[in-house]
């Protein structure tokens, strides 16, 4: 069985909302290499909605959102949230992702159809974007207030028009993940490799593991990827090549990474996360309920990851 993001996401869904709808395996999950670490107690974890709280995202120090069953701010760097006006959804099964570019301008989506709300008022007010020919959003990224791009099950499409009009750029592949350097130069993780360009036109693929959930590169060569089954890869070229790191397995699959360099960062999982530096894994954060998901990180000091129970796990680094 192919067990996709957006299926996952789909199949939490429906457990937390719907009450009965799971199809994952019973495999029990493999866990990484582990000891019991300092900045454990680093972690926390705090109830803040009655549904899930899947993306997270700050636009400054102090100012961030999340989604979930609703879309909610904090304006203290996490420590607290209020629930905010929220776009009308066709269903009761909420939203997924969001993207925001400042305290006022903002894309959220649901994660299941081709629909995206669009704010420039900081939520005072929604409008509903069609992404025509998409099938189920998977991710969403805006470079400025006119070029955007959607991963979606069916490909990656692209609007340079505040989304007025789509274009589908790379064509049937199941797209899961998606980085930008500029609105040239980027990369998207699909089914069977991971697509690359720095014309914004003319794509190269490499085709290595399996479906990428996350990508991050730290200038046009150097980056690190995670694919569903928690293995790390990293490239020097580009990503015209990639290399396998490590096995970074948190559950049945990995959902996220974020590096401060090459070596020096985290990885979220089903049931955790964990910090790595170089290749050494420590788990820092462990939930068998919690359906970890998104994670953001202001500065290596203020981190946060989303999870399918309203739970919003927050890493603060202790002061000297």
């Amino acid at each position: 069985m192919t067990f996709c993001r957006s299926f996952f996401l789909h199949c939490v869904l429906c457990i937390f909302l719907l009450a009965g709808c799971s199809d994952k395996d019973t495999d029990p999950p493999t866990p990484p290499d582990e000891e019991k670490p300092p900045a454990a107690s680093s972690w926390s974890s705090t109830k803040v909605s009655d549904g899930p709280a899947w993306d997270v995202q700050f636009v400054d120090n102090k100012t961030g959102f999340f989604v979930g069953s609703g879309v909610y701010k904090s304006a203290d760097t996490g420590k607290t949230w209020t629930k905010i006006n929220s776009p009308q959804l066709p269903n009761n099964l909420g939203l997924s992702y969001c993207h925001f570019l400042d305290e006022s301008t903002g894309w959220v989506t649901q994660g299941r159809g081709n629909l995206v709300y669009f704010t420039d008022n900081g939520g005072q007010s929604w409008h509903q974007i069609t992404v025509s020919g998409a099938i189920n959003i998977t991710q969403i990224r805006f470079m400025n207030k006119e070029t955007g791009f959607v991963c979606a099950e069916n490909g990656l499409f692209r609007t340079k028009d505040a989304g007025y009009n789509w274009e589908l750029i790379i064509e049937d592949r199941y797209c899961t993940s998606f980085f930008a350097l500029d609105d040239k130069t980027f990369w998207a993780g699909v089914s069977g490799g991971i697509f690359r360009t720095t014309d914004g036109e003319n794509f190269t693929k490499t085709t290595v593991g399996t479906l990428f959930f996350a990508i991050q590169f730290f200038d046009n060569i150097h980056g690190l990827a995670i694919n569903r089954t928690g293995e790390l890869y990293q490239t020097s070229d580009g990503g015209l090549s990639w290399q396998q790191r490590l096995n970074v397995m948190l559950g049945q699959q990995a959902t996220d990474l974020h590096f401060f360099d090459k070596d020096n960062g985290y990885i979220a999982g089903e049931i955790g996360v964990a910090k790595i530096t170089g290749n050494k894994i420590v788990r820092v954060v462990t939930d068998h309920e919690a359906y970890l998901f998104e994670m953001f990180f202001i500065d290596p000091q203020h981190g946060f990851v989303g999870s399918g129970t309203g739970k919003l796990f927050r890493y603060v680094e202790p002061k000297q």
